[in-house]
């Protein structure tokens, strides 16, 4: 069974003890009265079959069930379900404890009752006991975990159904889409090679596999700042679970009002040089860990870091830290070449299908050349994320909170900074937009930033992914900011273009 993508999927979670309909996207336009008994009809003529694992019921179909269908449904059935997702063909439902679900199946309807107490035997539900008929269920309870936004569930499931069944095409392919979906090229490419896959996202993702080499560049402008950004860096795999990277950078800052040793300067023109290197090792099924090293080619500055994940991308925890890196995120550091000192903790977690919440605490201590720390502060990030609808396009609303709060700003003998920042409290938010449009992929998203230290103003962006061929990628966007930096405060504009070619070769 072939699914569609997950941004064309809708789905729904709900707990026992809450309602689901409380928790579903379109919201049936009259009150609906709640009962254990409701029904579920397509306006079409349609192919329906339905499965059974323990109290858990699939419905497969061959024409998409409105969305305002299931909408009346879950919020009619609310208290009595536990768990409710699907997609364009097929349906997955769970009751809450202490009842039991029983089907009368219709041509064009489902007679769905939820019956307390009652055994699973009672459901006249159509049950499937072969072994092909298990496979499609897990199958189906795989995709459904996906398309709630648990890839990492989703492909735990789908290892144990290849352990079981090593040789069924259907669940390699299946689990080899659940590793590339959480990036796990290597894998999904190898699974992809030993069925001999040749559909364009099986060959795209063989050829990410063996590296990829970008191109990019990104102009930023604001009031009294701006600055060119242009690079070129390499990845590619060296051994099992280990990728390696380098590349160089050079940046160019016009920035106004530096302090400077002199006092306060009018205008400072500067060029960085900055090299990196990268390795990335998978030390556990889903630990991750990055190590950075830096160097300022200009000045004196060398530095690195490391970064380790642990958790799936739906329930993930980070650690991160890095000792003199090169920095210019400052107007002094981009007009002199500066370093940043910094650790840092946060995490990831869906609490609902539609729901993702964020954050990270981060110390950050900013330096320049030639100098130890200059400038200490507190940063708090945060954000919350809310599907609101998965097609025809996907619309996000989110919310995002970027705080910097200056603890000891060190001063010069002249009594001017070395870096001076000021407090910084910055809360957007946004409409997201996506959608997917043959080979390329649109996001849009605009909103309204309010700094509680003074400022505010919109916030807006489009970009656009492009596949071009199986190998190449184009990414271009644009847009206003009005987060204000450490750099720059008041609204900024920006532009970005890279271009990428992957490695790999069948």
């Amino acid at each position: 069974m072939r699914y569609m993508r997950i941004a064309l999927i809708l789905s729904l979670s709900a707990f026992a003890a809450v309602p689901a309909a409380a928790q579903d996207a379109p919201a049936p336009a009259e009150s609906v009265e709640l009962s254990r008994e409701a029904t579920l009809a397509w306006a079409v003529p349609v192919q329906l079959s339905v499965e059974r694992d323990g109290y858990e019921v699939v419905v497969r179909f061959d024409k998409p069930l409105a969305e305002e269908e299931i909408a009346r449904f879950a919020a009619a059935t609310g208290p009595y379900l536990a768990d409710l997702r699907w997609n364009d063909d097929s349906l997955v439902m769970r009751p809450a404890e202490g009842s039991s679900i029983a089907i009368d199946q219709q041509a064009r309807s489902l007679s769905v009752r939820f019956v307390e107490d009652a055994p699973v035997g009672t459901a006249t539900a159509t049950v499937t006991s072969d072994a092909d008929g298990e496979i499609e269920l897990a199958l189906a309870r795989a995709q459904a975990d996906a398309a709630a936004g648990y890839p990492g569930e989703a492909r735990r499931r789908l290892e144990e159904l290849a352990q079981a069944h090593p040789g069924d095409a259907r669940v390699q392919r299946a689990l080899a889409d659940a590793e590339a979906a959480e990036g796990r090229t290597r894998d999904a490419a190898a699974r992809y090679l030993s069925l001999a896959a040749d559909d364009p996202m099986a060959r795209r993702i063989i050829g990410d596999a063996g590296g990829r080499v970008t191109a990019g560049t990104i102009y930023r402008d604001g009031k009294t700042f701006s600055q060119w950004e242009s690079g070129i860096d390499v990845n590619v795999p060296v051994g099992e679970g280990l990728t390696a990277g380098a590349g160089l950078r050079h940046v160019r800052t016009i920035v106004e009002s530096v302090a400077s040793a002199t006092g306060y300067l009018p205008k400072v023109t500067h060029n960085l040089t900055i090299a990196d290197g990268n390795a990335s090792l998978r030390l556990a099924d889903a630990v991750r860990i990055t190590v950075l090293a830096s160097a300022l080619l200009d000045h004196d500055v060398v530095g690195a870091g490391a970064r380790l994940v642990a958790g799936p991308p739906e329930r993930e925890a980070r650690l991160y830290g890095s000792y003199r890196m090169p920095d210019f995120s400052t107007a002094e550091q981009a007009a002199f070449g500066g370093h940043m000192t910094r650790i840092g903790a946060g995490g990831t977690f869906r609490l609902t299908p539609e729901i993702v919440v964020q954050g990270d605490a981060v110390l950050n201590r900013y330096g320049l050349p030639g100098g130890g720390v200059r400038t200490r502060t507190t940063q708090v990030l945060a954000g919350v994320d809310v599907l609101a609808l998965r097609r025809p396009l996907s619309v996000q609303l989110s919310y995002r909170l970027d705080a910097e709060y200056v603890g000891r700003v060190d001063l010069r003998p002249n009594g001017t900074p070395f870096i001076p920042l000021s407090d910084r409290e910055n809360h957007t938010v946004q409409v997201v937009m996506s959608k997917s449009i043959r080979n390329a992929q649109v996001t849009a998203a605009g909103g309204w930033t309010k700094d509680r230290y003074g400022g505010d103003g919109p916030t807006a962006s489009v970009g656009a992914l492009f596949n071009v061929g199986d190998a190449w990628r184009i990414e271009a966007g644009g847009g206003v900011s009005s987060i204000s930096r450490p750099v720059v405060s008041g609204r900024q504009y920006f532009l970005r273009l890279s271009i990428s070619r992957a490695l790999g070769r069948r």
